[in-house]
């Protein structure tokens, strides 16, 4: 268990290093919580030694763990008014374009009946620095080819968040997925580890409704 203050400044940091990409600093979350900059500083360190933060170097600011998102996430999914309002689509295509539009994720979208696969966001999402290098567009890829399958074989009225390493879609494990059923079909929110969560569980919830 990590106390109140921790749990504060880790989702703070999960937000800063969202919107920024950057490794966040002490100094940076200083004019968020309302404690001293030594007190942030060593929370800071014991939210590390806990795996929920990392600090890629020694002279940075930190960045959160898969372990640190998947904190966040349990809390979100616990809440029940945590579903966005959404003016619902009956098309699958304006339903995939608007949920890319307000999540800027890539939105992949599967309907066995009708042998309908709508894919939606893709120049959003590798305009994320994530996929400045060939190689991780690659990689994005071939994941996307494998979550294809996956979907064909997944539970028609299943909800999941797959952070990083827990996807159970493809070998690579450098993103994360929301699933979600919808008219017979499923629906998958696609980012980098470095997402929204809270908005993007709260707009795929909406697709629920």
């Amino acid at each position: 268990m990590i106390s109140d203050r921790q749990r504060d400044i880790l989702y703070k940091t999960i937000r800063v290093y969202v919107e920024t990409a950057e490794p966040v600093s002490s100094l940076h979350l200083a004019e968020e919580v309302a404690s001293s900059p030594a007190t942030i500083r060593h929370e800071l360190s014991e939210l590390t030694r806990l795996g929920l933060l990392t600090q890629p170097h020694i002279s940075s600011g930190r960045v959160p763990t898969e372990r640190g998102y998947r904190l966040l996430v349990n809390e979100v999914l616990l809440e029940e008014d945590g579903a966005e309002a959404v003016e619902p689509e009956s098309n699958p295509f304006q339903m995939a374009r608007r949920l890319a539009e307000l999540s800027s994720s890539l939105i992949l979208s599967l309907f066995p009946k009708e042998e309908l696969f709508v894919k939606e966001g893709w120049e959003r999402l590798i305009s994320e620095p994530e996929f400045a290098s060939r190689e991780s567009t690659l990689q994005l890829i071939e994941f996307l080819h494998d979550l294809e399958l996956g979907l064909k074989r997944a539970r028609a009225d299943s909800f999941s968040v797959f952070i990083g390493e827990e996807n159970p879609f493809s070998r690579v494990r450098s993103f994360s997925v929301i699933t979600a059923s919808w008219r017979g079909g499923m629906v998958a929110l696609v980012g980098p580890t470095r997402m929204e969560y809270e908005r993007n569980i709260g707009l795929m919830k909406a697709l629920m409704a």
